[in-house]
């Protein structure tokens, strides 16, 4: 019972914190795009495809090893020890790929940005890496040791630093122009970053007064042994989807589009729209990232049956929340496009896309529980037959259909995903799904909902969509949905 109320304490924390900067977050990111325009956003999307595959490299999965290792660690006295070599070998990877990105910077340049941003701006974004790695580590004690406070402290205070950079830079220092722009946005990442790592060395400081440290134990080994499978796998997901975006506005161009339209129409599809989408799933993540450490305990002691009455609980919660939100993004996707952007077309990406938050927000759930029950690996080969898979119909449906080919490619890359993950999931701790209960009667709660909502208040979006989710509440309870069992242990 007190593992449960930890749990729950934990994601409360994390779930508090991520709505307040998520929400922050979002906020910004759409001034920032309103300030910017869709062109830029496409460009610096394109340089965060960079910047991500150099984070993976920068990480190398340490912050999973020392999470893992802390979480499995009965010995108190060794905590210290464990993150001491984590930060050695954090350290190797994020100095190795400082030289890594520095070095390539301008072969990125005209590869990718095809010359349309100097390389000066590739090279400065590798100095953020080392302090990202090495943070790392520190999120992955803290989180072991399910002290997520501390790491939610340091998530808040980056974010501030960071949007206060960029504000001061866009909007009174530097000059206007899509490299300024780029400039502000990456200079507030750096120094934010930068920051964080120093909050964390001080917030470690004061906390390891508290632990003591006997003996010299060596923990090298056993991180190697979980980073290694866990590293090579993620460069290769890392490499692939920074891949797969560097090669969405090349096809685009490819169907009648000029470079310029396609790069703005990739910014307003994964710039603009999809973080609209990943939104709301602050709710469930907020949670479900703390599933590993779970899982990874009730795993080690092969509690079976604990782990499928969690399972149990999950789904059943999960299917509910992300089917109604999926709902309003259909149903009110459009006027959300022009409350937000002023920019109907958004609204439309949005609505053909909201199928999809379905499958989006379950897999992130899913593939947390395997990572917990020690199948990374697996989650991670998934994830590159899913990135190939996507390049496959990139290369093959976007030069022919346009933008319908790449929404077409989204949903094969996403349903495909999402079918191996809980395949796998099911073979690991083989639970029974009732579909009637999980996913039907949602459905059909959510279309009730907005045939009433729609008529009784259709000139009105923030009337409709309120109705709308109290009538879908309603009809949950009127359909006993919350006394079903979705699953049978």
């Amino acid at each position: 019972m007190r593992r449960y109320k930890v749990f729950f304490k934990n994601g409360l924390i994390i779930l508090i914190t991520s709505i307040l900067m998520r929400s922050i977050g979002m906020f910004f990111n759409i001034y920032i795009s309103n300030q910017i325009g869709s062109e830029a956003v496409g460009l610096f999307t394109l340089i965060t495809s960079v910047y991500m595959f150099s984070v993976t490299v920068a990480s190398s999965g340490i912050q999973f090893a020392c999470n893992k290792l802390i979480s499995s660690e009965h010995n108190i006295y060794n905590y210290k020890n464990i993150l001491r070599d984590s930060l050695k070998l954090s350290g190797f990877f994020g100095i190795s790929a400082f030289f890594i990105l520095f070095l390539l910077s301008d072969y990125i340049c005209i590869t990718v940005l095809n010359n349309k941003l100097p390389s000066y701006l590739i090279k400065l974004m590798a100095i953020s890496l080392p302090f990202i790695s090495m943070s790392a580590s520190f999120t992955g004690y803290f989180t072991g040791l399910r002290q997520v406070a501390k790491n939610s402290f340091a998530r808040i205070f980056e974010q501030f630093i960071k949007m206060a950079i960029i504000f001061l830079l866009l909007t009174y220092i530097l000059p206007s122009g899509i490299e300024f722009a780029c400039l502000s946005l990456i200079l507030g990442e750096i120094i934010s970053e930068i920051s964080s790592f120093l909050y964390n060395v001080f917030t470690y400081y004061i906390d390891s007064k508290k632990i003591l440290c006997r003996g010299n134990n060596s923990y090298i080994g056993k991180l190697i042994k979980i980073v290694s499978p866990l590293s090579i796998t993620s460069y290769l997901k890392s490499g692939l989807s920074s891949f797969k975006q560097f090669l969405i506005p090349q096809q685009l161009a490819l169907s009648n589009l000029s470079y310029d339209s396609a790069i703005s129409i990739f910014g307003k599809i994964q710039g603009m729209a999809m973080p609209l989408l990943l939104f709301p799933e602050v709710i469930t993540s907020s949670f479900s990232s703390l599933l590993i450490t779970e899982f990874s305990y009730y795993n080690s002691f092969n509690k079976k049956k604990e782990m499928k009455f969690i399972i149990s609980k999950i789904f059943k919660v999960s299917f509910i929340f992300v089917i109604a939100i999926s709902g309003i993004f259909f149903f009110y996707g459009n006027d959300i496009g022009v409350l937000v952007y002023n920019d109907a077309s958004i609204g439309k990406y949005i609505q053909l896309l909201s199928p999809l938050v379905i499958v989006m927000y379950l897999d992130s759930i899913i593939d947390n529980i395997l990572k917990g029950l020690d199948k990374q690996t697996s989650v991670m080969l998934c994830n590159i037959a899913d990135s190939i898979i996507t390049i496959i119909s990139i290369f093959i449906l976007v030069p022919k259909f346009g933008i319908l080919g790449y929404f077409i490619s989204l949903y094969i890359s996403e349903i495909f995903n999402f079918t191996v993950s809980i395949t796998l999931l099911y073979k690991t701790i083989n639970f029974k799904l009732n579909m009637y209960s999980l996913f039907i009667i949602p459905i059909i709660s959510c279309l009730l909902a907005y045939y009433i909502s729609f008529y009784v208040h259709n000139k009105n979006m923030w009337f409709g969509f309120i109705f709308f989710v109290v009538m879908y509440i309603l009809f949950l309870f009127g359909f006993s949905y919350t006394k079903n069992e979705s699953i049978k242990i």
